[in-house]
């Protein structure tokens, strides 16, 4: 019987809140399900010491992070596993920050392929922060030299294209669990955001075309599930504009970090992403997938996942082209019908085991190129 193929996975917050831990845990334990031996060395925001998880298939190592010092210890640690690990690996780096560093030294120094995965595009994303680190000249040569690069979206892959041959570029979006059924909407006026409360997400903008949604309306309620997290929190100052309003202090609800949003969505007929930037949002493909009555901010990111003729998209940062937008998930019968099937058929492609199937064919191309 021959070994599992293995996996060694360099990549940031793998067992704690946010999208790219969400991303990052799906293709590991989806990859372990189907015979791989992934190998996870991450960098832990919330870890104070060194953690080991074992399960069939995968193991992953946790490195404590949020210090001064984070970058280094990891590089030193995801080196050392790599090492120990790779003899016969392909090597995936998770975003594009000292991930790529580990994956590139340890695949050269094995000859093994390695592949680096973009999570976020524009000026904000991942290439443009590498490119202005003070390791910018290491982050070139390893991307230059990786074999393949991945980006989320169309977008994405244009701004990989600049650091490598284009061939060696593809766009494999974030994966997202079906429910079996779709589940149905009952037509209370009910929205939810679900994510960090962080700057880019737009959410200043969200209370303040709320507050006229819900005057007048009754029943109507709005729950912004998360925290504001490590980076560009903007929690605190959400609040105080919920409590300085007297529409929002009834309306708005805030309920912090929860481990499953599934009761939230379902709890709701509209999700609502307001972002200014994303790269390609894992709380949309959720809501998505639970069929939810989308609102969202015409963003590429956003557009990605339901097309540039969705009903509810509005101008990023317009109040009033989000409360417009809004008020018509809440109200047009027709339009509600529009979005709902827009979403039933753009969310398959999406699906978990249709990317499990796509990164499955990079990673056999790598090995074998």
């Amino acid at each position: 019987m021959s070994a599992p193929r293995r996996l060694v996975m360099f990549s940031t917050g793998h067992t704690e809140i946010g999208g790219c831990g969400r991303h990052s845990s799906l293709l590991a334990e989806g990859l372990a399900r189907r015979g791989w031996d992934v190998r996870v060395i991450s960098r832990a925001g919330t870890a104070r010491r060194p953690r080991l998880h074992r399960r069939p298939g995968l193991m992953v190592f946790e490195v404590p992070g949020n210090h001064r010092l984070g970058a280094a210890l990891y590089l030193l640690c995801a080196i050392a596993l790599g090492l120990l690990w790779g003899r016969r690996a392909v090597f995936l780096a998770f975003q594009l920050g000292s991930q790529v560093l580990a994956a590139g030294l340890c695949a050269r120094l094995w000859s093994r392929p390695s592949i680096a995965l973009s999570t976020s595009n524009g000026e904000q994303g991942e290439v443009m922060q590498s490119l202005r680190s003070a390791w910018r000249g290491l982050h070139r040569r390893w991307l230059r030299g990786a074999t393949r690069l991945v980006g989320q979206t169309e977008a994405a892959r244009v701004e990989l294209a600049n650091l490598t041959r284009p061939e060696r570029v593809v766009v494999i979006p974030n994966p997202v669990e079906l429910p079996d059924v779709a589940p149905p909407l009952d037509g209370r006026p009910r929205a939810v955001y679900t994510g960090r409360l962080a700057d880019e997400k737009g959410l200043d903008v969200l209370l303040d075309a709320w507050a006229v949604v819900a005057d007048g309306r009754p029943g109507a309620s709005l729950t912004l599930v998360g925290e504001g997290g490590r980076f560009r929190s903007v929690e605190a100052d959400l609040r105080v504009q919920a409590m300085s309003d007297a529409v929002l202090r009834e309306t708005v609800r805030f309920t912090g970090w929860v481990e499953d949003v599934e009761a939230f969505l379902l709890d709701a007929d509209v999700f609502v992403m307001p972002s200014h930037w994303e790269g390609l949002s894992n709380a949309l493909l959720e809501a998505c997938a639970q069929r939810r009555l989308v609102v969202a901010s015409d963003i590429p990111g956003n557009t990605a996942i339901l097309g540039d003729d969705h009903p509810f998209l509005f101008p990023p940062g317009d109040a009033g082209g989000l409360a417009d937008a809004l008020a018509g998930a809440f109200d047009d019968p027709d339009r509600r019908v529009d979005a709902r099937r827009r979403v039933d058929e753009t969310i398959e492609r999406f699906g978990i085991e249709r990317i499990l199937d796509r990164y499955e064919a990079v990673l056999a191309e790598a090995s074998a190129g």
